[in-house]
Protein backbone atom coordinates (compact mmCIF):
# COMPACT_ATOMS: atom_id res chain seq x y z
CA UNK A 1 0.00 0.00 0.00
CA UNK A 2 1.26 3.38 -1.17
CA UNK A 3 2.04 5.97 1.46
CA UNK A 4 2.03 9.55 1.62
CA UNK A 5 5.38 11.45 3.35
CA UNK A 6 4.63 13.00 6.68
CA UNK A 7 5.35 16.66 4.91
CA UNK A 8 2.47 16.54 2.69
CA UNK A 9 -0.50 17.75 4.14
CA UNK A 10 -3.15 16.70 1.39
CA UNK A 11 -6.09 19.37 0.27
CA UNK A 12 -8.81 18.84 2.89
CA UNK A 13 -6.74 18.59 5.45
CA UNK A 14 -7.32 16.46 9.22
CA UNK A 15 -10.92 16.42 8.60
CA UNK A 16 -11.24 13.03 10.77
CA UNK A 17 -9.56 10.86 13.23
CA UNK A 18 -10.35 7.86 11.21
CA UNK A 19 -10.50 8.80 7.71
CA UNK A 20 -8.18 11.91 7.03
CA UNK A 21 -4.95 9.49 6.50
CA UNK A 22 -6.51 7.40 3.52
CA UNK A 23 -7.87 10.64 1.56
CA UNK A 24 -4.41 12.25 2.43
CA UNK A 25 -2.61 9.07 0.51
CA UNK A 26 -5.24 9.07 -1.89
CA UNK A 27 -4.67 12.39 -2.94
CA UNK A 28 -0.98 12.26 -2.97
CA UNK A 29 -0.74 9.28 -5.11
CA UNK A 30 -3.40 10.63 -7.83
CA UNK A 31 -6.19 8.63 -7.29
CA UNK A 32 -8.41 12.43 -6.74
CA UNK A 33 -7.15 14.40 -9.65
CA UNK A 34 -9.44 15.34 -12.12
CA UNK A 35 -12.40 15.18 -9.30
CA UNK A 36 -14.23 18.16 -9.99
CA UNK A 37 -14.23 20.52 -6.96
CA UNK A 38 -11.47 18.71 -5.20
CA UNK A 39 -9.88 21.01 -2.81
CA UNK A 40 -10.55 22.69 0.58
CA UNK A 41 -14.35 23.24 0.04
CA UNK A 42 -15.06 19.67 -1.15
CA UNK A 43 -17.25 18.06 1.36
CA UNK A 44 -15.58 14.24 2.16
CA UNK A 45 -19.12 13.40 3.41
CA UNK A 46 -20.81 14.01 0.74
CA UNK A 47 -22.22 10.72 -1.49
CA UNK A 48 -19.72 10.23 -4.32
CA UNK A 49 -21.80 10.65 -7.69
CA UNK A 50 -21.01 7.79 -10.27
CA UNK A 51 -18.81 10.25 -12.12
CA UNK A 52 -16.35 10.77 -9.14
CA UNK A 53 -16.17 6.94 -8.61
CA UNK A 54 -15.50 6.82 -12.74
CA UNK A 55 -12.91 8.79 -12.12
CA UNK A 56 -11.38 7.05 -9.06
CA UNK A 57 -11.24 3.82 -10.99
CA UNK A 58 -9.44 5.35 -14.22
CA UNK A 59 -6.98 7.17 -12.02
CA UNK A 60 -6.16 3.81 -10.53
CA UNK A 61 -6.45 1.77 -13.70
CA UNK A 62 -3.49 3.99 -14.33
CA UNK A 63 -1.37 3.41 -11.47
CA UNK A 64 -1.67 -0.42 -12.00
Amino acid sequence: QPSAPAPFAGGLGHFSAVHAENMRVAEYNGLLEHIVGFGPGWDPWAPITRGEAAQILVNLEGKL
